[in-house]
């Protein structure tokens, strides 16, 4: 296995159980990963789970590097529902609309492997609070932090504070958890806002790479 200095990224999509289990395992390991971790209902789902991660970084590795997207209660910051909640949802990059005009009938079908192209099977998710299914892609956030500085020319992969696609945060204590990262200490529609202000760049590219 080829070794690297550069650290993983651990993206955390659901319930934080296993990356617990595997600092418990393996401590060390906490000095070469990064963590963006979609809290909200995933910690309701296994509040233990978070908290012994938290506690880890407490008392074993304050420099853990960790986004915490969607601290409790549940709704009240959730910056990461800014991927399909609010922003520009007029014309093609409507929630319902964008899979109709720009997913279905596109896509490969890696040189006929498939009898249908990729887009035409994509599932709909039903909008949070009921209504018609639309596009969700719920916990995009945690990979935009490093498409928004690649693709979009915006954001710091180092710094979660900077305006970029997966949203912006703060440090609760940064002399205590310099690597720590929380939603901003703001309603949760100004925390969304710090992603869906970007939807349209966000969709054009994928538009543009799924044609």
């Amino acid at each position: 296995m080829r070794e690297s200095d550069e650290p993983l990224c651990v993206l955390v999509w659901g319930s934080i159980t296993e990356l617990a289990q595997a600092l418990h395992d393996e401590p060390a390991i906490a000095s070469r990963i990064r963590v963006n971790y979609i809290g909200s209902s995933n910690t309701t789902n296994d509040p233990e789970a978070c908290g012994w991660v938290y506690k880890f970084m407490s008392s074993q590795f304050p420099e853990l590097w960790w986004i915490e997207d969607g601290l409790m209660p549940r709704l009240t910051h959730d910056t990461f529902r800014g991927m399909y909640e609010g922003g520009d949802q007029s014309g093609e990059w409507n929630a319902r609309d964008f899979v109709i005009e720009n997913i279905y009938g596109r896509g490969s079908t890696h040189s006929g492997l498939f009898e249908e192209k990729c887009g035409d099977p994509f599932p709909w998710a039903a909008r949070f609070g009921g209504g018609n299914e639309v596009l969700k892609e719920g916990d995009s956030p945690t990979m935009m932090h490093l498409l928004g500085p690649v693709f979009g020319g915006v954001g710091d992969i180092d710094d979660p504070s900077v305006p970029v696609w997966g949203g912006e945060f703060r440090r609760p204590q940064p002399e205590r958890f310099p690597n720590y990262w929380i939603d901003l200490d703001e309603d949760a529609e100004t925390c969304q806002a710090t992603i869906n202000r970007w939807r349209i760049p966000i969709l054009k590219h994928w538009k543009e790479r799924w044609a």
